[in-house]
């Protein structure tokens, strides 16, 4: 559970509660982000670490992206916290980069990263970047400009003249298939589009009327349990009293 707190001076103050279960106890940990504000879009949890989109406190854009380990992350000990270079290959700019064209999920365990923007010529571009990350959290970015291309793999990089719409946005990965993902067309119909087949297939809608949702609103959970999930025993603690 985790919620943030926006301050005259640009600074942006982070809390965090964390529910261990070895202890059961809940912990709280506190830290700053300076001029950089946590994007309202889903963070991603994977490997330990949350992974959040930032990006401008004046503007609606993306510039990176903050994973840190919840538990432990405070402004005594940052070391626990890292910013994440967006891939090299990124349109950056006020149009491209607005957080409703970016999009953060998991597919099979692992981080990905897309980008859709419309083209002039009646259609949308759509790229997607696999990160390639180690158990150490140690992100070396030092050898290769920005270090983009070192941390991100471009496993997508399509152009599609077919299924137009001026408000089309990625609202979630397939946690399965890596060639799927999960399109809104016109603020209302959800589509399953298949990259690699070319196939678009309707998976629902929202009800009522589609000009009311925005899209920075949407939230998007991947479900991987499976059908009949593991019982939860209870914490020792617990049965005593």
């Amino acid at each position: 559970m985790c919620h943030c707190c926006h301050h005259e001076n640009g600074e942006v103050e982070f809390c965090a509660l964390t529910y261990c279960s070895e202890i059961g106890k809940w912990r709280e940990s506190t830290f700053s982000l300076h001029q950089r504000t946590l994007n309202y879009n889903t963070p991603v949890a994977c490997n330990g670490l949350l992974y959040w989109l930032v990006g401008s406190t004046e503007e609606e854009t993306v510039d990176g992206i903050f994973a840190f380990d919840p538990s432990k992350l405070t402004d005594h000990n940052p070391s626990y916290g890292q910013f994440v270079n967006l891939p090299s290959g990124l349109l950056q700019g006020k149009w491209c980069s607005y957080d409703i064209n970016i999009r953060l999920g998991l597919v099979q365990g692992r981080l990905r990263l897309s980008q859709l923007h419309i083209t002039k010529r009646n259609g949308f571009v759509l790229k997607i970047w696999e990160l390639n990350y180690d158990n150490n959290f140690n992100y070396d970015n030092s050898s290769d400009g920005d270090g983009s291309s070192r941390v991100w793999t471009l496993v997508h990089d399509v152009r599609v003249k077919k299924w137009i719409d001026k408000r089309q946005h990625v609202i979630a990965f397939h946690p399965e298939n890596g060639n799927v993902i999960f399109l809104l067309f016109n603020c209302r119909h959800i589509y399953q589009y298949d990259i690699g087949e070319e196939m678009m297939k309707k998976a629902g809608q929202f009800s009522g009327d589609g000009d009311e949702i925005c899209v920075g609103d949407i939230r998007t959970y991947t479900l991987v349990h499976p059908l009949w999930p593991t019982p939860i025993h209870a914490h020792p603690s617990a049965s005593k009293s």
